[in-house]
Formats: C-alpha cells, structure tokens, sequence
C-alpha cells in the first residue's frame, strides 16, 4: 500500500515537471517572437522618422522633400537644385538610406498626378509584410499643395 502511494506521488510529481517545463518554453519562445517583432517595428519605426529628420548634406533638404520633389520636378530620377547645386539622382539617394537599414527587402511606392512610382525591390507575396501609410505633404506654392500617401513596405 505504501508502495503504490509513493508511486503515485513520483508519477503526480513528474507529470508536474512536464506540464511546468512545457509552459514554461512555450511562453518564453512566444515572448522571445514578441521581442524580435518589437525591434523590427522599432527599427522601421525609425527609419520612418529619419525619412523626415535626416538632412542630406550641402542641399540641407531631408529625403522626404527630395522625394517631394523628385514627384514634381524630377526627371529619370534626377532633380536639379540649381547652378551652385546641380543635379541629384533622388532615387539613388531613396534607395541607399533604405538599402542601408532593410538591405533588399523593402519597397516603396506613390503616385502622383496619375503616374506610379516605385523604389526598392519586388515584394514577396508568401512573408509577412509590415507595411506604413506615410503622408507626404508636396507644396505647389506658398499657400496650397496636396498631401499624398506614400507606401513603405519591409519585409
């Protein structure tokens, strides 16, 4: 009788162990994907931020007004600031800050009076995509100009 008590409490106690050791890793491995899912958003989140923050140097314009106005001014990529400044290739510039954090897995699109355009890489159909509305605000003149949605993509 003693026997089978004992053995019932070794067998309780060691179905215990298991249960807890399951629990135990299954959580840790689904707080472990939350972890990496935060700073992949972190990271895109500030690289979103420097899109509006980060100056290119000698022109003193950010990414987002020469994305600007590459959309109104630009032709095959280039935008022209002037005599003194000459001409930058937009894109190029557009796709080495992105390529710089995301490498070759993220994508960038807009339109603008009708016309498409897009930057970085084909996007994958079967991966889970985090995916930015980021409004552009693009000046015709002093008092009025548009606001349009730009669609960044990383994967």
């Amino acid at each position: 009788m003693e026997l089978l008590e004992i053995l019932t409490v070794v067998i309780g106690v060691s179905i215990l162990l298991v249960l807890s050791y399951y629990f135990f890793t299954s959580s840790r491995e689904k707080s472990m994907q939350v972890i990496t899912e935060e700073k992949e958003f972190n990271r895109l989140t500030n690289d979103i931020t420097g899109f509006f923050y980060n100056r290119i140097p000698v022109i003193d314009k950010n990414l987002a007004q020469v994305l600007g106005d590459y959309l109104r001014w630009g032709e095959n990529s280039n935008v022209f600031y002037g005599k003194y400044y000459g001409i930058l290739n937009a894109k190029e510039i557009i796709e080495i800050y992105f390529n710089s954090t995301f490498e070759n897995k993220w994508h960038l699109e807009t339109s603008y009076n009708g016309e498409k355009f897009e930057f970085g890489f084909e996007t994958p159909e079967n991966m889970r995509l985090r995916t930015f509305i980021i409004k552009l605000p693009i000046p015709k003149s002093l008092t009025d100009g548009e606001v349009l949605d730009v669609k960044f993509t990383q994967w």
